[in-house]
């Protein structure tokens, strides 16, 4: 069997039907998306580098950290009124959420309050930001992830709540934090339903609800990767590193579920073990 003739420099000849144009032509558009959503968080990706630069400062002294993060979150509100395009509007005025959750949890005096009364009273002003965003930005309830898991994604929820434990165990190795309520059923279930809804739900709210829903508008599956980016950063003030990964990544594979599923109820259900392994069961069995 003879070989093809191929003349001059064209592919295109030996394909039947012009396949081979419509492959490059397929490529070419495939490059031109993932060069605009990269385009598209240059901007975000520069205000979370500002914000790790805000949280390194908290490390080192407070003031300083809270002055930064402040300045961030008004650069962050002017930019998103005067932006063209609405959708990075909308994502970098999510994003303000951000610093406003780091000032209030270093400015707020909170030395007269136990562990489950500080992150309540945190969780207010978060709380007032978000649903402001969502007054102002009609986001709804689908949206925001408040919609329940069809069955044939339940067992995908209960891996991710399972995973939970494991990621829980590891990340007490890393930032070996003290318990904040005694090993009894009956003193643990308080906390544990502050860390299900004011850390868990709210959370997940935020950062896979509501900036998630609007970063993938802005740049699809790098807009994603640019949330949890934000979220391992704001991790940073823990003093060490590789919680900020191990944060990032556990945001990455919540962002993936609550894509898939549309639900945000199974993550922050995992949200919330993560922190009562954390908080009230590592530090009981492993350091006794």
């Amino acid at each position: 069997m003879s070989l093809p003739q191929v003349y001059g420099n064209s592919t295109e000849a030996c394909v039947p039907g012009g396949i081979g144009a419509s492959i490059t032509h397929g490529f070419e558009a495939d490059s031109s998306r993932f060069l605009a959503s990269i385009n598209s968080l240059r901007t975000p990706y520069l205000y979370v580098f500002l914000i790790l630069i805000a949280e390194l400062a908290s490390s080192f002294f407070v003031y300083w950290g809270i002055a930064v993060h402040a300045i961030v979150l008004v650069a962050l509100l002017v930019h998103s009124v005067f932006a063209a395009d609405k959708t990075l509007s909308s994502f970098l005025s999510v994003m303000a959420v951000a610093p406003v959750i780091r000032i209030v949890s270093l400015s707020c005096p909170l030395s007269n309050f136990n562990e489950v009364e500080r992150f309540a009273i945190v969780s207010i002003p978060v709380i007032i930001c978000a649903l402001t965003i969502v007054r102002t930005q009609h986001i709804s309830f689908r949206e925001m992830g408040f919609a329940w898991p069809r069955l044939r994604y339940v067992p995908l929820e209960l891996a991710v709540m399972a995973l939970a434990v494991p990621i829980g165990f590891i990340e007490y190795q890393i930032l070996k934090p003290e318990a904040i309520a005694e090993f009894e059923l009956v003193k643990m279930v308080g906390p544990s339903l502050m860390f299900i809804f004011m850390t868990g739900f709210l959370e997940e709210w935020i950062f896979r609800g509501l900036m998630q829903n609007i970063a993938e508008r802005l740049a699809g599956l790098h807009g994603i990767v640019c949330v949890s980016v934000l979220f391992g950063v704001l991790h940073t003030t823990n003093v060490a590193y590789w919680d900020i990964f191990l944060a990032g990544g556990a945001g990455f594979l919540f962002a993936l579920v609550v894509r898939r599923t549309g639900s945000i109820w199974g993550v922050s259900l995992a949200h919330g073990i993560v922190n009562i392994v954390l908080f009230l069961v590592a530090p009981h069995l492993i350091a006794g």
